[in-house]
């Protein structure tokens, strides 16, 4: 029995390779010849768009020879070095399908796995860097490097209350143009924490507004493009007015100020309407 069980797997070796001397020789010249233009184009390549050139060789050398597992490894490492994530990992699934007993398996594995969490990681600052729009209708920039992150609102934009008194009438808006309000931390996974910081400045060029900076933390989710920021805020009141009935000169004072720790500020990807209680506020 055991004999038997030998001689089987001897005639089931020589059988598949055979099987491999034959596929070898299917390959043809013309396919060998775009392999090595694909390789010779690789040795020359100087920049991440180079590497464009070998993978049209690489993709000739696929059409005329499907099953030959190197030209499914040159490609995914070329598509890689383009940052092509997802064309790189079905290269290499399709080279490890072809080629399941290379010694290079492990290697190519793990390259798979490495490359996942690059297409992973592209794909999410791809969803979180740009325009994000708060409830208020105030709108705000996001750029990450790495796990840094730094959330600006634009400007021409504020929170702070001015009271123009003139001609027996007040008139009653927003300041928009207050500093940015910056905040600035760390983004790992979907939390965030750091600083954020609105310097002093002049708003409509008589009224000092002060320095506010603290801590904050939040979360985000990139999928659903939502954002939560805890923080404390403070505005401020003005009061702006001439010195009297006949001068040009304007004078403006502080009138009241409102904290409110743990505010939160809730962000969304693409336009929104400012809600009632933004409005009143």
């Amino acid at each position: 029995m055991y004999r038997r069980q030998t001689v089987w797997l001897i005639g089931m070796l020589i059988l598949l390779a055979g099987v491999s001397v034959a596929m070898a020789g299917t390959i043809s010249d013309e396919a060998r010849r775009f392999m090595a233009r694909g390789n010779a184009a690789v040795e020359m390549a100087k920049s991440p768009g180079d590497y464009v050139l070998a993978i049209s060789e690489f993709k000739q050398a696929a059409k005329l020879a499907p099953d030959w597992p190197d030209i499914y490894y040159s490609l995914g490492t070329a598509q890689s070095k383009i940052e092509d994530y997802t064309s790189a990992i079905k290269s290499f699934q399709r080279y490890l399908e072809l080629a399941p007993q290379s010694s290079k398996t492990a290697q190519v594995q793990d390259e798979i796995y490495k490359l996942e969490y690059r297409r992973d990681r592209v794909n999410v600052v791809a969803l979180l860097v740009g325009t994000w729009t708060a409830s208020n209708g105030h709108t705000f920039k996001l750029t990450l490097d790495g796990s840094r992150m730094l959330l600006t609102r634009d400007g021409q934009q504020g929170e702070d209350i001015l009271h123009l008194k003139s001609m027996g009438t007040t008139y009653t808006g927003q300041m928009t143009d207050a500093p940015s309000l910056v905040f600035h931390g760390m983004l790992v996974g979907d939390r965030m924490a750091g600083e954020y910081l609105q310097a002093r400045g002049k708003s409509s060029g008589h009224c000092d507004l002060p320095e506010r900076k603290g801590l904050f933390e939040g979360t985000v989710n990139a999928a659903a493009g939502q954002m939560r920021i805890v923080y404390n805020r403070v505005t401020f009141e003005y009061k702006m007015e001439f010195r009297s009935l006949f001068s040009a000169e304007l004078d403006c004072r502080q009138t009241d100020r409102k904290e409110t720790p743990g505010y939160v500020l809730e962000l969304k990807r693409g336009p929104q309407t400012p809600s009632q209680s933004d409005k009143q506020n």
